[in-house]
């Protein structure tokens, strides 16, 4: 998920529902280690769309994830995506990653080339954006 994006997030309150744009609530999310989480809801969204279409009949496509740069350092977020996608009979390249270059900058050490060696193995493309 990137900050230039359109997409937005729900904040519910007791009385109203306040939508917020990603350049609002992602500084606030990665301030408060949420990322991860967010991330995690996004690849689950992103795989059961593409398992629904490829199961109505629709030709395969690739759809491609942001992932935060907190992501990329958390092991249990790569083990959860390991599981994901066994869970998932996707064409290899069905699953495209974006990473700011920021992120890849900072998370090039052993951790980020092991993330992306891991995913890599499993049909996962990788983008920089």
């Amino acid at each position: 998920m990137s900050a230039n994006t359109s997409s937005s997030c729900c904040a519910c309150g007791t009385n109203r529902a306040l939508w917020l744009t990603p350049a609002e609530f992602i500084p606030a999310a990665e301030r408060y280690n949420v990322m991860p989480a967010i991330d995690r809801w996004v690849v689950r969204q992103a795989l059961d769309r593409l398992v629904h279409r490829i199961g109505a009949g629709v030709k395969p496509f690739t759809i491609a994830v942001n992932l935060s740069g907190t992501s990329l350092n958390d092991e249990r977020f790569l083990e959860y995506l390991i599981a994901e996608l066994s869970n998932t009979d996707l064409a290899a390249g069905a699953m495209c990653f974006e990473i700011t270059e920021t992120a890849a900058i900072a998370n090039l050490g052993i951790v980020g080339w092991h993330f992306m060696r891991e995913l890599k193995a499993r049909g996962c493309h990788f983008a920089l954006e």
